[in-house]
């Protein structure tokens, strides 16, 4: 009896404590068997598959729209060589880095527990579970203004349009209840695949759905889902009308980050003698990163990041003129080319990210790579 009382308070201790937070795409409930594998897991932390870029990459093996998948082991970067990636294997002291450390800054101190020994990982800079507490970059599994065929018998189509950046981390499942034209034809709304399903009260307004409150689709203009106004769709009827049961399934997300990367700041927690000011580059102080392994009049420094465009030698406007695109005309109303734009930071200050990208850069600055 006392064995059967102790196990019976664990249980109300296990019921008790909140559900880990997880977005899309890596929701909670059935999905977490996606990844994790309750009894005899060959992986840490009950993973399915044991080593963390080897469980990253059972899932991400086609090239999603906005994302770049599928990753190889190939992609990674070996400096003067190869490949488009920061490498994910790699030792943390590489090129000069400095391994993040629990006594470091900020972003430092969230990633130096989730390394692999000396190595960085997938999740070192990654959270998987928690996509929303430093969002980032936002992207979708749908290419933003692509008109998509419905799973479905139907001839109609489903365009996402660009989502505000304050959108939140969720899943879409968008299907038809009544078929017929843009504007005629109905549908309810999942965010967990068709678990539950969500119906309208009036245009926008979402309630839990009762098999007779369908939203009506519409036929000129966006249709708002249940993210406020943050993330809408357009329906078009043009090729065909919509059929019942017709779905569509995306996601709005971000590459779940696991510090603060404003200006950067993930990058220069590791590479701390590339944080560094113009009158550092020419030898003198005072020194603005944090403990770079650096010697002033003796390190050889490369572009300055960190400080604001405005010496006598830089581009802006009201001086020598605008930033510059890849084909020599003004990046504003340049190539129309978005992923070779240099862009400063959050408070108009050049950063590591205003040249560099830690995924899917190309050597050749023509390149239309994925937004």
């Amino acid at each position: 009896m006392r064995a059967l009382r102790v196990l019976s308070l664990v249980a109300v201790v296990a019921m008790s404590l909140p559900a880990a937070a997880a977005e899309a795409p890596h929701e909670n409930g059935t999905n977490c068997s996606n990844c994790h594998f309750g009894h005899n897991a060959p992986g840490g932390g009950l993973t399915k598959t044991a080593g963390n870029f080897s469980l990253c990459q059972s899932c991400h093996t086609t090239n999603a729209p906005d994302f770049g998948f599928a990753w190889s082991t190939s992609d990674q970067a070996v400096p003067g060589t190869s490949g488009r990636s920061h490498r994910w294997d790699a030792a943390a002291t590489n090129l000069g880095a400095t391994p993040p450390s629990s006594t470091g800054d900020a972003a430092a101190q969230l990633m130096a527990p989730h390394m692999d020994g000396a190595n960085i990982q997938c999740s070192t800079c990654h959270d998987q579970h928690n996509a929303s507490t430093y969002k980032g970059t936002l992207h979708t599994s749908y290419a933003v203004g692509s008109a998509v065929a419905a799973t479905g018998t139907g001839l109609g189509r489903l365009t996402l349009n660009a989502p505000a950046a304050a959108s939140a981390a969720k899943a879409y499942r968008v299907k038809i209840v009544a078929g017929g034209a843009a504007g005629a034809a109905t549908f309810q709304l999942s965010n967990d695949k068709g678990t539950s399903w969500f119906g309208c009260s009036s245009p926008g307004v979402y309630t839990q759905y009762t098999g007779s409150n369908a939203c009506v689709t519409s036929g000129t203009g966006s249709v708002a889902l249940n993210d406020g106004t943050n993330v809408t769709v357009t329906f078009s009827s043009s090729t065909g009308n919509f059929a019942a049961n017709d779905q569509w399934d995306f996601y709005v997300s971000y590459p779940f980050l696991r510090a603060d990367d404003t200006d950067a700041a993930m990058c220069v927690s590791c590479h701390k003698d590339r944080h560094q000011s113009a009158a550092n580059v020419e030898g003198t102080g005072p020194l603005v990163g944090n403990g770079q392994a650096i010697v002033l009049g003796t390190t050889v420094f490369s572009h300055p990041v960190g400080q604001s465009l405005g010496n006598t030698y830089d581009r802006t406007v009201g001086t020598n003129g605008p930033i510059l695109d890849a084909d020599g005309s003004p990046q504003t109303t340049g190539d129309g080319i978005k992923s070779n734009n240099l862009t400063v930071g959050a408070t108009g200050k050049v950063t590591c990210l205003t040249c560099h990208r830690p995924h899917n850069a190309y050597s050749n600055s023509l390149t239309p790579d994925l937004p």
